[in-house]
């Protein structure tokens, strides 16, 4: 995941370089960051 100007604002991208999320303020996408970066869950969850 990175942090990457979009305008005047701030884009979190995944690894697959998808747009995540846009954000006003730096602080803001770097606390998006981390939370995800830091709950990630394992991709198969069995939601059935």
């Amino acid at each position: 995941m990175r942090i990457m100007r979009y305008g005047r604002f701030w884009a979190v991208y995944d690894g697959e370089n998808e747009l995540v999320c846009l954000c006003v303020y730096k602080k803001g996408a770097k606390e998006v960051l981390s939370r995800l970066t830091s709950h990630a869950e394992p991709q198969n969850s069995s939601l059935s």
